[in-house]
């Protein structure tokens, strides 16, 4: 499936998905493909997507996952317009992960629970990043997915790429930015990590919630 943007302002998730360099778009394959056996191993009957941007995650999930039920939320009305115009069989929404409470979840899709909640290259967006975590692991599910950049090997990445030199290969939408030191122990605070993963160039953590 191709997903479609008529807009002008593509966002960094668009253009990191739809690129035609061969040695990136390989990259990403290694990161679905990580992502996809971790899913597919869970069998989950609903799936959600908090920050799915234009839904490319969930286009790639669906092909595998033929009997799962997938939603998605994202802050962006033109991304989540996008994922509904390319991802016709999954529901979606627009919500802010700082300011998500799980019931307004519940009255929004008319699920009590999910079997599985991605959030995948989207904490290095939030400046608040705390309540964006704590929002997280109150939703009603027992298993994440948490993916973000591992510093400081995606900037190195983006150098050796010619990209955002000026940055010293930050990318722009990017405020936060963490070694796997640093993101373990951060999301150590609320999740049991059970697997960890690392698709050069991010990192992976499989995890539940504690208690």
């Amino acid at each position: 499936m191709t997903l479609r943007n008529n807009n002008k302002a593509l966002s960094s998730n668009y253009k990191k998905h739809t690129t035609k360099n061969p040695l990136r778009r390989a990259l990403l394959t290694n990161f679905h493909e990580k992502l996809a056996v971790e899913a597919f191993d869970m069998d989950p009957n609903s799936v959600l997507s908090v920050g799915c941007g234009e839904g490319f995650v969930i286009s790639f999930l669906s092909n595998l996952l033929l009997n799962t039920k997938f939603y998605g939320i994202d802050i962006s009305n033109e991304s989540i317009e996008i994922a509904r115009q390319n991802n016709p069989q999954a529901t979606f929404a627009v919500r802010s992960l700082t300011d998500l409470k799980n019931s307004d979840l519940q009255e929004t899709f008319n699920l009590d629970r999910f079997d599985l909640i991605l959030c995948l290259e989207v904490l290095e967006h939030i400046p608040d990043y705390r309540t964006a975590l704590k929002n997280l692991k109150d939703l009603n599910s027992e298993n994440f997915i948490i993916s973000v950049p591992n510093e400081p090997f995606f900037k190195i990445g983006n150098l050796l790429a010619l990209k955002n030199i000026p940055r010293m290969g930050n990318d722009p939408e990017h405020v936060n930015n963490w070694t796997t030191r640093d993101f373990i122990k951060l999301i150590e605070e609320d999740f049991e990590i059970i697997k960890k993963l690392y698709p050069f160039p991010w990192q992976m953590f499989v995890c539940k919630k504690k208690n």
